[in-house]
């Protein structure tokens, strides 16, 4: 095996032994992080999943806002026959598609929101 090999092997489990490293440095601050009392546990909880429901529906509306100028965009295409065209047509769908998962999503968050009152 050459020089540089080696140095590039070395380098490598250097580099993978200090990521194992950091990963247990975070998992164990974030148990210790965790050791709270249950009522605080419970109160922040709710307080971080209704914080985390308010973002993603602003997201999802500000997502759909987009989506639509997409589509107004894609409109303007000359020819509808192109590679162009066709590509805003895959985007839009694609976007379609991934809007509507967050929405379902946001719609189970919600619901077990409630189950958990």
């Amino acid at each position: 095996m050459s020089l540089r090999k080696q140095v590039i092997v070395v380098t490598l489990v250097f580099v993978l032994f200090l990521a194992s490293i950091s990963a247990c440095a975070q998992s164990a601050s974030s148990n210790r992080g965790q050791e709270t009392e249950p009522s605080q546990t419970t109160g922040a909880t709710e307080s971080s999943r209704q914080d985390e429901i308010s973002a993603m529906k602003a997201d999802l509306e500000k997502m759909r806002a987009l989506l639509n100028q997409l589509r107004t965009n894609a409109g303007f295409a000359a020819q509808v026959t192109t590679p162009l065209y066709h590509q805003f047509e895959l985007d839009n769908q694609m976007w379609e598609l991934l809007l509507n998962q967050m929405q379902r999503h946001l719609e189970a968050m919600e619901r077990a929101g409630k189950t958990l009152k």
